[in-house]
């Protein structure tokens, strides 16, 4: 994730002493978002799975590939081949041509998962999460407002100072990207 977004509208210089804070912030709510939606908005990394042949065409990866992964065909441990007659759509490996993955075949993938660019609107989350969590570490945010006239008083809970206005974002992303755990 770029820094320098959350850095820039904080009014926090390069060389301010809480630099660190923020790199630290911005990976906790990446993680957060992680793990509230199952996927991986990380840096692109090298993963391997094991999958067993589901006896259709499709079968589904934990992440989306970026570019064309490596499949090698196994047949009780031994390998077998390399599979190439298949597309990739998302998450989804379909084979061509009528064929399907053997029901009795392992099949090893080896692909990067991951983003070079994070989607606009989760680093928009990425943001507000460090911008709350930055602003209550630095006690510029309200943790309670309250009113009184007269007899009458008010008091409730703000997420921060400037109102609530990012949390059903906030929820809008997490539910768009989110999927049941495999």
């Amino acid at each position: 994730m770029n820094i320098n977004r959350p850095r820039l509208a904080l009014y926090i210089g390069a060389t301010d002493p809480n630099e660190p804070i923020l790199t630290l912030l911005a990976d906790y709510a990446l993680e957060f978002l992680n793990r509230e939606t199952h996927r991986y908005f990380g840096s692109p990394v090298e993963r391997q799975e094991f999958l067993q042949g589901s006896g259709t065409h499709r079968l589904f990866l934990a992440d989306a590939p970026i570019g064309d992964p490596v499949v090698k065909e196994f047949w009780q441990g031994a390998e077998e081949d390399t599979v190439t007659d298949f597309a990739t759509r998302g998450r989804l490996l379909t084979r061509l041509e009528g064929k399907q993955w053997g029901r009795r075949y392992d099949y090893e993938i080896t692909y990067t998962a991951g983003f070079h660019i994070l989607p606009a609107d989760v680093e928009q989350a990425v943001f507000d999460l460090v911008r709350w969590k930055y602003q209550a570490l630095e006690g510029t945010t309200p943790g309670m407002v309250s009113e009184k006239l007269g007899d009458y008083s008010y008091t409730r809970g703000e997420v921060d100072g400037s109102g609530s206005s990012w949390v059903p974002q906030l929820n809008a992303t997490i539910n768009a990207y989110k999927r049941n755990p495999i």
